[in-house]
């Protein structure tokens, strides 16, 4: 679509990616100027696939390049980022074709292709809610996940791309037990935040890479109360604040964090705002354009 210089948005008319694709995470890939699909195929064993789009010159129109098998095996809970350092895109998912081990895979696009080096298991158990941010700064993946063989607890660990393939650091717990999972990267403290829910409350926190590590500072209420289906955060590089939104009492709940030094605190925030007008929403995604200083949220409003 395309966002007005107010509130509009307009939508060009639909491209059909894969008729029975199911769990589609999207990548921009700013090399190549084209965007990476990947998804489970329900048509092909459930296996990981993914294609390339192109937008036509003038935005009218967007199509897709052949469909490209990266885990021959039940692909779920699929992730994904862009490594600008090496111009690779990076997924990472539950791979249930293999006791459900956390695994990632590294793609190379090439015009409207885009091949796959070895999938790596990055954690030899069964994991859920995988989460995955570039860390800019570093030129490092992070990824964040629930151990489900040690009752959730949230775990994070550093991959390093190099070709067509990703090692991993020392897996590192950061929380004995996590819900939902969310990462974005926070470019003003060349840091990534950690959105993450944990003793019936929305948590945020900092994550500190440094070399194949990560450390983490102190964890901070977005809200409590038990609120449910923490979404993807967003961040505002303009005013320098990660849009961090959840449901709660039948609405969505907006929230800006921003970094702070005071009190001993590192993140703060500005207060709720509640759209009233939306019912219990989920799989709330989004961006921010540079060009209109916005942030474009798209939602499932049951």
């Amino acid at each position: 679509g395309t966002v007005g210089a107010g509130l509009t948005i307009t939508f060009t008319s639909s491209a059909e990616i894969d008729d029975g694709g199911v769990n589609p995470r999207l990548v921009y890939d700013s090399n190549s100027d084209k965007m990476v699909i990947g998804y489970r195929d329900p048509d092909n064993s459930s296996y990981g696939t993914a294609r390339v789009g192109t937008i036509a010159s003038g935005g009218g129109s967007i199509s897709w390049g052949s469909a490209t098998v990266f885990e021959s095996g039940y692909t779920n809970s699929l992730r994904g980022c862009f490594d600008s350092t090496n111009n690779k895109v990076v997924f990472c998912y539950r791979d249930s074709g293999n006791s459900h081990y956390g695994t990632a895979v590294v793609g190379t696009v090439s015009g409207t292709s885009i091949s796959f080096g070895t999938p790596v298991v990055f954690e030899s158990a069964a994991i859920e809610n995988p989460a995955i941010a570039f860390d800019e700064s570093n030129g490092k993946v992070l990824i964040t996940y629930q151990d489900q063989g040690e009752s959730n607890a949230g775990k994070a660990v550093v991959g390093t791309v190099s070709g067509t393939s990703i090692s991993f650091g020392t897996v590192t717990e950061f929380n004995p037990q996590i819900g939902y999972n969310m990462l974005v990267y926070f470019a003003a403290q060349q840091k990534v935040m950690m959105v993450y829910s944990a003793n019936t409350s929305t948590i945020a926190r900092f994550a500190s890479i440094s070399g194949t590590s990560v450390s983490f500072e102190s964890e901070e209420t977005v809200a409590s109360g038990n609120p449910n289906y923490v979404n993807t955060p967003i961040y505002h590089s303009r005013a320098e604040k990660v849009m961090i939104s959840y449901s709660s009492s039948g609405h969505i709940h907006y929230r800006m964090a921003y970094h702070s030094g005071s009190g001993g605190s590192n993140i703060d925030f500005d207060a709720a705002t509640v759209d009233t007008g939306k019912g219990q929403s989920y799989e709330t995604f989004g961006v921010y354009d540079p060009d209109t200083k916005q942030i474009v949220t798209s939602y499932v409003d049951s």
